[in-house]
């Protein structure tokens, strides 16, 4: 070993098979190398520090007060302690740990740009600090575990894949939940997948619609509210509630704040209400055990409809002959069956217009020499026990030798056009156009069944207008249209 109790300086290279001890500098232009300890006071220790425009090498230990730095390699199997900074200007290999000491940082960049550091005196955190462009982790390309982030006991807690097909199909696994104490974007069209194969997405539709969506997997989406709470769930806009769910209590509410338009229709369930009203003042209801619809009005002022026109059709009138079906102009125009509080009104709005009239009495009227010339069939399903028949004028008849006296009959056969209607079957006359005041019907005249009006042959029966007089020849209606109704009983 080699003892020198002061400085040791040397412009070309130095050797040391055996080792160096010095209590003040070692300094060389050339190279140092020491086959062994490098120490200074015996203690390897050097209070001025270590400097070498070449190689700084050793098997053993270096331990320096101050600066170590060296122009060339430093080789270094034993290990390097310094209070000081550490600096090469070439490239060093360490055979050993490396080990940057509490709060101490190890530097990158000649600026000191970024560094690690071990925050003991603080967080306990290791420090990476990113240089003023960021910090950039480069990962192997095609790598199933590219990069892993893990912890004990937990093991491997995400895993960056890069084996995708493009630099844009890469995965991201994770085994444990991520918090997120600010905002976390999503690029557009881009997806946020749920599932492991991919099952349900929520993507930002920005080359499309603009819209969020929310892909339902096979099941559908479930979004569950809390129970118990008052804005359990709401769907706003512009900061103002549009629809509010309600949990508390027994019966669950929602509330619109905006109307509500249901371009497809809407289900309320078997004995389920709609209610309206801040107090539930009315309500309508479909109630399954009497089969009815349920509509209660207010216990003040009740129920009251409004429109244009109110339709009340409960069910399809039979249907009309296809001697009387507006195959021409005339024919059936509408027909409405209503059943109210136990009877039945089968309403037949009818046009005569272009269909023909024979020049004989009693003679069905319709299309031209045409089958099966009746208005309707009536049944008690559908038309209820017949008690009572009502016939409106809404426009005269009109046409050259048409017939303005006309009967209303029915017979149980089904009858041409042109053909009598006492010339087979059984036939009840229900309103004969000789009781009218001038024998002919006129716009806005009416007639009804006497009050001896029998109806036992008219359930299965057909519903016919025939001549009530004979004429001077064959006729084509221009004009004529009547209003008829059936009115009939249901059965209990």
């Amino acid at each position: 070993m080699s003892i020198f109790g002061q400085r040791v300086s040397g412009s070309g290279e130095s050797v040391f098979v055996g080792g160096i001890e010095a209590a003040g500098d070692i300094q060389t232009s050339g190279s140092l190398l020491a086959r062994h300890h490098v120490s200074g006071s015996g203690k390897g220790l050097f209070v001025s520090g270590v400097e070498a425009a070449g190689d700084i090498q050793t098997s053993g230990s270096l331990l320096a007060r101050h600066n170590v730095s060296g122009s060339g390699k430093g080789l270094f199997v034993g290990g390097i302690e310094t209070a000081g900074p550490l600096s090469v200007t070439g490239s060093s290999t360490f055979a050993g740990n490396v080990t940057v000491k509490d709060d101490k940082k190890l530097y990158f960049g000649t600026g000191n740009d970024a560094y690690i550091e071990y925050d003991e005196d603080g967080t306990d955190e290791l420090i990476v600090s990113g240089a003023a462009g960021g910090i950039d982790i480069k990962v192997p390309w095609a790598v199933a575990d590219a990069l892993t982030i893990s912890t004990l006991p937990v093991g491997n807690v995400m895993t960056f894949d890069t084996t995708g097909g493009s630099a844009t199909e890469h995965a991201i696994t994770s085994v444990v939940p991520h918090s997120f104490s600010d905002d976390m974007d999503l690029a557009d069209d881009k997806k946020l997948y749920f599932g492991t194969d991919d099952d349900a997405y929520i993507e930002y539709d920005e080359d499309g619609t603009d819209e969020l969506i929310i892909s339902g997997a096979l099941g559908g989406i479930d979004i569950q509210a809390p129970q118990g709470v008052a804005d359990a769930l709401t769907l706003s806009t512009n900061g103002s509630a549009m629809v509010t769910f309600d949990t508390r209590g027994d019966e669950e509410t929602a509330t619109f704040a905006y109307e509500a338009v249901l371009s497809a229709g809407g289900v309320v369930g078997d004995n389920q209400q709609l209610i309206f009203g801040s107090d539930d003042d009315t309500y309508i209801r479909y109630e399954t055990s009497d089969d009815l619809l349920v509509i209660s009005g207010s216990s003040d002022l009740g129920v009251k409809l409004e429109g244009s026109k109110l339709t009340i059709s409960n069910a399809d009138a039979n249907a009309v002959g296809g001697g009387f079906n507006g195959a021409e102009d005339g024919g059936i125009a509408d027909s409405y069956v209503a059943r109210v509080n136990g009877e039945i009104v089968t309403t037949l709005l009818v046009n005569i217009d272009d269909l023909k009239s024979s020049a004989t009495d009693l003679d069905v009227i319709g299309e031209n020499d045409t089958a099966a010339a009746y208005l309707t069939q009536i049944t008690t399903a559908v038309n209820g026990i017949i008690y009572k028949v009502e016939m409106v004028c809404v426009e005269t008849p009109a046409g050259s030798n048409a017939a303005t006296d006309i009967d209303l009959v029915t017979n149980t056969a089904a009858l041409a056009e042109d053909v009598a209607y006492t010339s087979t079957g059984t036939t009840t006359v229900l309103i004969k156009g000789e009781q009218l005041p001038s024998s002919e019907w006129e716009a806005g005249i009416s007639a009804r069944t006497s009050g001896s009006f029998d109806a036992a042959d008219v359930p299965n029966a057909y519903l016919y207008l025939a001549n009530g007089e004979a004429t001077a020849g064959d006729a084509t209606y221009t004009a004529g249209k009547f209003m008829i109704k059936l009115h009939g009983v249901s059965t209990f």
